[in-house]
């Protein structure tokens, strides 16, 4: 009989955290199939604004130590790609960049 990290018997218990840990992991895969990777990028944006995002007077901040270089793995990408996406971000309006936190202009917030 097979060992399980979590009882049988407390399956049930769980389920609710198991189906959101699946969702979670779907959600993510449908972001990082997305072409071009801007459109990857921006999509894990909002994925992250979502989930960790609070919102200010700007814009929704992610306020996350996540370097260009874990962006760009988890995105199946380069670092140097991700650093001319987001400057592009950056010049567009979209994002709004500081050390280490990102703020997300939603569209009704971006700058004309």
């Amino acid at each position: 009989m097979p060992t399980y990290l979590l009882p049988l018997e407390l399956w049930h218990k769980n389920i609710n955290g198991l189906l959101n840990h699946i969702q979670q992991s779907e959600e993510l895969l449908n972001i990082i199939h997305h072409q071009p990777v801007s459109l990857r990028l921006w999509k894990f944006l909002l994925w992250l604004s979502e989930k960790f995002g609070i919102q200010v007077e700007k814009g929704k901040l992610i306020d996350l130590w996540v370097t260009h270089q874990e962006l760009a793995e988890v995105l199946n990408t380069t670092r140097v790609t991700i650093t001319r996406i987001l400057k592009e971000f950056e010049t567009e309006g979209k994002i709004i960049r500081s050390k280490k936190a990102i703020i997300l202009r939603l569209p009704n917030q971006l700058i004309e």
